[in-house]
């Protein structure tokens, strides 16, 4: 089994969730949150599919693959595509959290807050 190198901030959220497909640790999982969209949770280890396990939210850094198109300010916010980080949302592209650190257009990774308040933009 795998477990996430993980950097813990105050006040992590976190739940048990019951996988509908297999999960390695690390992927990202979207939850609809009944108002607005989706959450983007990162799972904490692998869970097999029908299994428990437990997935975080907010106040959790991570390094996720980042689109290599655009340069990534700190503080700015970032949304998941469905295979990488990018600071401009769409309709397919899930809030995801914040960033902590320059990202180069070159970079393939970016380091990221997960969740927080959406920004104001964003319905």
């Amino acid at each position: 089994m795998q477990k996430l190198q993980t950097e813990f901030k105050d006040g992590v959220n976190q739940m048990e969730y019951v996988a509908t497909a297999e999960i390695s640790a690390g992927d990202i999982v979207l939850i609809p949150d009944g108002a607005d969209g989706n959450n983007a949770w990162i799972a904490l280890d692998d869970i097999a599919n029908t299994a428990k396990g437990i997935v975080v939210r907010e106040n959790f850094s991570l390094q996720l693959p980042k689109a290599t198109t655009s340069a990534i300010l700190q503080g700015d916010a970032l949304y998941w595509s469905g295979a990488s980080v990018t600071v401009t949302g769409s309709t397919v592209a899930t809030f995801a959290g914040y960033a902590t650190e320059l990202g180069t257009c070159a970079a393939a990774t970016q380091r990221l807050i997960l969740g927080g308040s959406r920004p104001n933009n964003e319905t």
